[in-house]
Parts: C-alpha cells; sequence; structure tokens
C-alpha cells in the first residue's frame, strides 16, 4: 500500500493468484470509514485500486484490503490492517539504458507498435532509437501507473524531465492531453551537438488521466497518428531520435498557473536584417486560466548554437502582456533560442522558442529552389501561403516545386473543372514575387482510379490529358514549368 499521507487519494497494488473475485480496500480513521475502492479488472495477478477521502488521510488512519470471493459469498483479508504513514510517491521515471527498461510507478513506455525497443549505444551509454519514418514505431507511449497519478487536479504541476541525444537536426515533441480537454504539444529542436542532453517540462496544464489516446503522454517523432489536415503538432522528424529515459514528479505546492506565448509574426521566426527590417521583436502573453496572477517577473534568455548565453534581461509585467525586443544588429547572424520564464508568488514556469537572424537575400539564386506544398490546402490560409513565399523570396531561393491534384480541381469526378482557391492564389503569389514555378500535376483520383494510380488504361489516360490540359490553360500566366512524376528520386525495384 503506497504511503500517501495528507492526500486525498489512496491507492494499493495487491499480488493475488484469486481470479473469481473483486478487490475491497477500506481507510479507516477512528474504525469510521473513509474510503473504500473496488476494482475488478486483473493486470496478471496485480489487482489495483483507489480510494478517495474526503478531507485527506493521516498517519493515523489504518487501511484494509480484502478480496470478495463471489464463490464463498465472502470477505477474504489479503492484508493485515496497516498504518499509511507520513510519506506520498511523488515521482515516477524510465530508464532506457537496457533491453528491457527500468521502470518506476509506469505501466507501459513503449514504441507505437508495442514492439521491443530498437536499443542502441552512443555518447556512452545506451538509449530507445525511434525511427521517425515508421508510422508504427516513431513514437514511444507512456502510461504512468495509476496508483502514482489517475488525472491531475488543478493545483497540480507535472515536471517531466527527457533524456535525449542530441545527435543530427531532427527533434521531437511531448504530446500530452491538456485539462482543458484539448490535446498540447510542446516541441524540442535537437541541434547535431553530439552530446546527451536533458529536456524539462513543466507541465500545469496536463491531465494524466490516461486520456491522450488512452496513455498520458507521448514521446513524439511523427504526427501522422494523431493529427488531422487542419491541426498538426510537429510533422516528421527530418531524422531518428534517441532517447535516454524520462522522469516525472508531481508538485502540490508548486503553481505554474501561466499560458506562455510568443508571437513574432515572421514564419518560423525568422528576422531579417537589411534596409527596411526592423528590431527583433517578440510579443509575449501570459494568460492565467484562472484569472487569479497578472503580474510577475519575466527572464528573456537567448543562447546560440552551442548553448552559449549571448543576451539575458528580466522586467516585471503587469497584466498579461509583455515585449521583449532585441535591437537590429545587437546579435550576429545565426539560429537561437529564446528561454522564457517567469518567477512571482508561487509562480514558476518555463519555455523555449527557436529563432534565426539573418542578412535578407539581395537577389534570387536561380539555381536553387524549395518544395511548397499548396496540396496540403486545408493546413493553410492565403495569409499563410504569401507569408511562407516571402520567406522563400527572403531567404535567396529562385524557384518553388509545387504540386496541383487532379482531385482537387474536378472534385465530383465528373469532369466539371473549377479553380481551386489555395492553388491559384499561390501560383499568382510567387510569380507576383519574381520566383518561377515547377509544378506537379498530380494523377491521383479517387473517383477514376485505385492506388498507386497506374492509369493503365486509355479511358483513364483520356480523362487525366482533360485535367492537365485544364490545370496548364489557367495556370499559364503564372506557372513555367510542368511535370508529371513526383520525386523521381524514389525507386520502387519491385514496381
Amino acid at each position: 500500500v503506497n504511503n500517501i499521507a495528507n492526500s486525498t487519494q489512496l491507492s494499493a497494488n495487491i499480488n493475488t493468484e484469486e481470479e473469481n473475485g473483486v478487490l475491497v480496500m477500506a481507510a479507516y480513521t477512528d474504525e469510521e470509514l473513509t474510503g473504500v475502492a473496488f476494482c475488478n479488472t486483473p493486470t496478471g495477478t496485480v489487482y489495483e485500486a483507489t480510494a478517495e477521502g474526503k478531507d485527506g488521510f493521516t498517519g493515523a488512519d489504518t487501511v484494509k484490503a480484502f478480496f470478495f470471493d463471489k464463490r464463498a459469498d465472502e470477505f477474504k483479508p489479503l492484508i493485515p490492517a496497516k498504518e499509511i504513514g507520513t510519506g506520498k510517491a511523488l515521482s515516477a521515471s524510465a530508464s532506457f539504458d537496457a533491453k528491457a527498461p527500468v521502470l518506476s510507478n509506469v505501466k507501459v513506455a513503449a514504441v507505437s507498435s508495442g514492439g521491443a525497443p530498437n536499443v542502441v549505444n552512443v555518447g556512452g551509454r545506451n538509449g530507445w532509437k525511434v525511427s521517425a519514418s515508421s508510422p508504427t514505431a516513431s513514437n514511444i507511449s507512456v502510461n504512468l501507473a495509476d496508483n502514482y497519478v489517475c488525472g491531475l487536479d488543478s493545483a497540480q504541476t507535472a515536471h517531466v524531465e527527457v533524456d535525449y541525444y542530441d545527435g543530427e537536426l531532427g527533434g521531437f515533441s511531448l504530446f500530452y492531453m491538456g485539462k482543458d480537454g484539448e490535446y498540447k504539444s510542446k516541441y524540442v529542436q535537437l541541434h547535431n551537438t553530439g552530446v546527451w542532453k536533458t529536456a524539462t517540462f513543466d507541465l500545469y496544464d496536463a491531465s494524466f488521466g490516461n486520456d491522450c489516446y488512452n496513455v498520458d503522454f507521448i514521446l513524439m517523432t511523427n504526427d501522422v497518428s494523431y493529427t488531422s489536415p487542419k491541426k498538426y503538432y510537429m510533422h516528421t522528424s527530418y531524422y531518428d531520435v534517441i532517447f535516454g529515459g524520462f522522469r516525472v514528479e508531481l508538485d502540490d505546492e508548486t503553481a505554474s498557473p501561466f499560458d506562455i506565448a510568443i508571437d513574432t509574426g515572421k514564419v518560423g521566426n525568422v528576422f531579417f536584417s537589411s534596409e527596411g527590417d526592423g528590431d527583433l521583436v517578440f510579443n509575449a502573453s501570459y494568460t492565467d486560466p484562472a484569472g487569479i496572477l497578472t503580474s510577475g517577473t519575466a527572464t528573456y534568455t537567448v543562447k546560440d548554437y552551442e548553448g552559449n548565453i549571448v543576451l539575458e534581461e528580466t522586467q516585471s509585467f503587469v497584466g498579461n502582456a509583455d515585449v521583449f525586443t532585441i535591437e537590429k544588429g545587437g546579435i550576429p547572424f545565426g539560429i537561437y533560442t529564446l528561454e522564457v520564464a517567469l518567477s512571482g508568488d508561487n509562480v514558476e514556469q518555463r519555455e523555449v522558442y527557436d529563432f534565426s537572424y539573418a542578412l535578407r537575400a539581395p537577389e534570387s539564386n536561380m539555381h536553387f529552389g524549395t518544395n511548397v506544398h499548396f496540396d496540403w490546402h486545408e493546413a493553410f490560409t492565403t495569409d499563410d501561403v504569401d507569408a511562407q513565399l516571402e520567406l522563400i523570396k527572403a531567404s535567396g531561393y529562385g524557384f518553388v516545386r509545387t504540386k496541383t491534384e487532379w482531385m482537387d480541381v474536378d472534385p465530383d469526378g465528373d469532369g466539371n473543372f473549377r479553380p481551386h482557391e489555395i492553388y491559384w492564389h499561390g501560383n499568382q503569389k510567387a510569380d507576383e514575387l519574381g520566383l518561377e514555378i515547377l509544378a506537379i500535376i498530380g494523377q491521383g483520383h479517387p473517383a477514376y482510379d485505385y492506388f498507386p494510380y497506374f492509369l493503365d488504361s486509355e479511358e483513364l489516360q483520356a480523362k487525366y490529358a482533360e485535367a492537365c490540359t485544364y490545370i496548364v490553360s489557367e495556370l499559364k500566366q503564372y506557372t513555367d514549368y510542368y511535370t508529371n512524376p513526383n520525386e523521381m528520386n524514389i525507386f520502387y525495384p519491385d514496381g
């Protein structure tokens, strides 16, 4: 029985060979019943139960556990009465430095498929390597033991530390369900320093109630199984990620009530320095969901690619807004992180944001281009498209490669073609900025064919030709080149 004095929740894991009954756990104060739990869902031979007390349990309380035998219609004591004591379990952890992970207060820590982890040795220690490109092995699902935590109350904060190897330039997110019923994601960018690091998350808003796809949180490198066209949490890491373990501590004393948000108004938080560009302005908002705390102290720390502090300022804020400004030319060009740390009465909250500072390209280089995916149109507005194309132009690219899907200009599959707002707008904006356009005309249309859309009949080829004719006739004044094959570098030896 866990020692959880002064808590409103009492939990127990009890091993028993009995299989035909219900575990009953009761807590008593001066022989008066304080809380009762019933559980009839065994995990192997381990039965879990939780008792809720009205005023909390103390060291003077005792707990008794019984097994109600359905066959004999009687209670069987499983353990003698025991004082609850004065301690309280406040941590959970998993270490992935062995073939079998070492777990404490953790029920499940497994890759998405539930399969065995890929254990590798790097940087002097072992870790779990997850494959960002694999939908079934790209994430680690973590389910904390229910007798440790099964739903955080409004005053509790979960402090999560994640060990990871900072190799290559991938990234990962800690994905969880918030207390407000919305999914949340905290992203960590890797910087290829070749050392083990620890990311710290102070999650005052985490639920941890087995409600994040039936677990408490997910260490994610690919969000394909958890997203929709209108909501992305991180897309896909460009490289695999190696995790060394995680630790969770629950905090009843320190509240972290502020939602921190930083808005630069720049795509990717990329600032440029040239004539017409101003200071680097970070508009901060700090919101207390409880509506109680409205002031505090904010410390802004700017670190370079190697993690060296290049600038740090502390300033007080009143209300739920603040502005942090770096003067134009105040830092060298480069890639940075901005760490925002709030402090005050019963407040401790921290967030990290990536940003960069670069010289605006004086002219476009027509030997270099980049991809834009207008075919992900449900995720973008026309304003998003404008901002991304302007960033591409400022970075010095000369052309963009995009895709126009047959199914999007013939949505009903009846040959009644019509313009598509995002495609048309994107092509017009790119042309306006002086970017050349290489357009891929996608040949897939589920109304006519099936994946992989080989167009293996003259009838299908004729229908696709009609779509090509329409698209080219509509976009030819903006678009410079057209192609059919997509990702020509990918070879399928089996056809």
